[in-house]
């Protein structure tokens, strides 16, 4: 389990702003405008992530993560992309492993919402 130090390694955190401002610059407009997006399509990747399970469709699993693990590490959500990517290299279907991932994905993703919004209310 992750202690409160831990979230501050770099790598271990729900949301690296540094890593976010290298990739996306400081234009305050276009940060807001592309976390906007990243909100919707973590919506919509949850959503997806449901229904491909529930049809043990590991290979549309597998597509959206490798789509989602471009735009959680080019925002610097590293933790949300780590578990991304281990849904994205899942060898067979396994429903427990995944739903395991699932509610971890769930989980951290509840957590980045909050950060996000809470980054737009204050910028």
């Amino acid at each position: 389990m992750n202690t409160k130090e831990d979230n501050n390694l770099p790598e271990l955190r729900p949301f690296n702003f540094d890593n976010m401002y290298k990739y996306l610059g400081d234009d305050k407009a276009k940060i807001k405008e592309i976390l906007l997006k990243v909100l919707d399509e973590l919506r919509v990747a949850i959503k997806k992530f449901d229904d491909y399970f529930l049809n043990k469709s590991l290979a549309e699993m597998q597509l959206t993560a490798h789509q989602l693990v471009n735009t959680t590490a080019s925002v610097g959500l590293e933790r949300l992309c780590t578990t991304v990517k281990k849904i994205e290299q899942q060898k067979n279907f396994d429903p427990s492993a995944l739903k395991q991932l699932l509610l971890k994905l769930k989980h951290e993703t509840r957590l980045v919402k909050s950060l996000i919004n809470s980054y737009l209310v204050n910028h």
